[in-house]
Formats: C-alpha cells, sequence, structure tokens
C-alpha cells in the first residue's frame, strides 16, 4: 500500500537522522556532552540534528499508528 511504503521511507530517513546525530554526538568533547562546557557551534549542530531525528521519530510514529502496523524495513 502507498501508507506502507510511505512509512518505511519515513523509517528509512529516521535511521539515517539517528546515525548523523550519533556521529555529531560522538564528534562532541566530552565535557560539552556532560555538560561541564558550552558547546559553541558543534553543540548547536548537534543539538539541530537531534531536533531533527526526534520530529521524525514523531512522524514514524503517527504514520505506524495509522498503518496499525511496523512493516519489516531492511538495514541498508
Amino acid at each position: 500500500s502507498d501508507l506502507e511504503a510511505i512509512t518505511a521511507n519515513a523509517i528509512r530517513i529516521h535511521r539515517q537522522l539517528v546515525d548523523r546525530a550519533d556521529e555529531l554526538f560522538h564528534g562532541l568533547p566530552d565535557a560539552c556532552k556532560t555538560g561541564r562546557a558550552p558547546g559553541g557551534e558543534q553543540h548547536i549542530r548537534y543539538i539541530e540534528a537531534a531536533i531533527e531525528m526526534h520530529s521524525q521519530m514523531a512522524a514514524v510514529a503517527t504514520l505506524i499508528a495509522l498503518l496499525g502496523y511496523t512493516p519489516s524495513v531492511s538495514v541498508n
């Protein structure tokens, strides 16, 4: 169905966004990760990526609720 295809694609996009946010987080200095130091531009990029990732997750959750099940999506 079209809704299943849209949901599967949304899941793939979410996975990409998770990977990007994780990559940015691991690139932060330890003091920034723990909140002991201000983050600067690098921290802002991570926060923006995390917001985008969480926004996509909300869309995925809505699509799954409409579809009634979580479609099988390959890892790639």
